[in-house]
C-alpha cells in the first residue's frame, strides 16, 4: 500500500522580539520531515493576525495600519504579498474566512462606525456589504468554494442573533435558532457537485 502525505496548513500569530509587535504567520508541511513557517508582514502597524487560510496557503486576517489606531482586513496574494481589503466606509475591518477562489469574508464597520456588517469580496477583491437580518450587526465567518457565506446577524431591533447563509445571489437567508435567542453559523461546504 502506498503511503500518502497529507499537507497541513495552519495560520496564527507570532510575538516578535521587537517590543509590542506581533505578526501573522502560516505553517505548511510539504514533506514528512519539513515544516515551512512563513512570516506575513503588516499593513504598516505593529500587529497583524492571521485567522483564515485556504488550500493555496493564502491567508486572511487583520492588520493594524500605519497609525496603529485602525485595523483593516487583508489577504495574501499567491506571491505572498499582502493586500489591504479596506473597509465598508468605517475605520475597522476583519478578514475571517477565505475560500479556494481567494474570496474573503469577515466584517467591517460602516460609515460613521455606528454599525458592523458582514462582507464578502468579489473576485476582483472589492468588498460587498452583505447587510444584516434587520439589526445593526452581522459577521461573516466562513465562505465555501461556491462563494456562500455563513455567519450571524442581529435581527430587527437587535433583539436576537441568528445564523445565516447567503444564497447564490448573495442574499442572507435567516437560519433561525433552535428555540433560543442566539446562534452562530460557523462553517459552510458545498457537496455533490
Amino acid at each position: 500500500m502506498k503511503k500518502r502525505l497529507l499537507t497541513t496548513l495552519a495560520v496564527g500569530i507570532s510575538m516578535l522580539s521587537i517590543a509590542n509587535t506581533a505578526n501573522a504567520i502560516s505553517w505548511s508541511n510539504q514533506t514528512a520531515s519539513t515544516v515551512t513557517v512563513t512570516y506575513i508582514a503588516s499593513l504598516g502597524g505593529a500587529y497583524s493576525y492571521g485567522i483564515g487560510i485556504n488550500d493555496a496557503a493564502q491567508v486572511t486576517g487583520y492588520s493594524y495600519t500605519d497609525s496603529d489606531s485602525y485595523s483593516h482586513a487583508f489577504v495574501t496574494n499567491l506571491d505572498g504579498s499582502m493586500k489591504d481589503l479596506g473597509t465598508l466606509g468605517g475605520t475597522f475591518s476583519y478578514g475571517y474566512g477565505i475560500n479556494n477562489t481567494s474570496q474573503v469574508t469577515g466584517w467591517s464597520n460602516t460609515a460613521g462606525d455606528f454599525s458592523t456588517h458582514a462582507f464578502v469580496t468579489n473576485l476582483d477583491g472589492t468588498m460587498k456589504d452583505l447587510g444584516t437580518l434587520g439589526g445593526t450587526i452581522s459577521y461573516g465567518y466562513r465562505i465555501n468554494n461556491a462563494g456562500q457565506v455563513t455567519g450571524s446577524s442581529d435581527t430587527a431591533g437587535n433583539s436576537s442573533h441568528h445564523a445565516f447563509i447567503t444564497t447564490p445571489d448573495g442574499t442572507m437567508k435567516d437560519l433561525g435558532t433552535l428555540g433560543g435567542t442566539s446562534v452562530l453559523g460557523l462553517e459552510s461546504m458545498t457537496l455533490g457537485r
